[in-house]
């Protein structure tokens, strides 16, 4: 059975929606030639920003892969889940920012969110011991 996982909603990616949504109000409010222009940059900006926080998710296979899907504008990135050979905690930003680092295959890393973390690593390592 495939299981997915979720996006955890992160304060950083909530402040940084809610910035670039209210530069494109003050944008819009200022009606002038480039600020209209740039009203519309911020607000495209804005409809990648909610789209990624919706539409992000990590989902297990059992064919053996990693999904992450970053929304509908990214293509989605595979890995197997038998390629995987460490997965650690993060912080960044004096612990403000935190992730899980899935490093895979040779040298390679990508840095994920999910919702419910710990579960989501004693998945993978059920998944792993198949």
């Amino acid at each position: 059975m495939n299981r997915t996982f979720h996006y955890r909603m992160t304060w950083y990616a909530l402040v940084g929606t809610l910035l670039t949504g209210f530069a494109a109000l003050f944008l819009f409010w200022q009606r002038q030639g480039v600020s209209v222009w740039l009203g519309l940059l911020a607000t495209a900006l804005t409809v990648v920003q909610v789209e990624r926080i919706i539409h992000t998710s990590y989902t297990l296979t059992n064919e053996g892969w990693l999904i992450i899907t970053r929304g509908r504008f990214s293509r989605d990135r595979r890995i197997r889940i038998g390629d995987i050979w460490r997965m650690r905690p993060c912080n960044r930003a004096f612990g403000l920012v935190h992730y899980l680092l899935v490093e895979y295959g040779d040298g390679h890393h990508v840095a994920i969110e999910p919702d419910n973390e710990d579960a989501f690593v004693r998945e993978v390592k059920k998944r792993q011991d198949i």
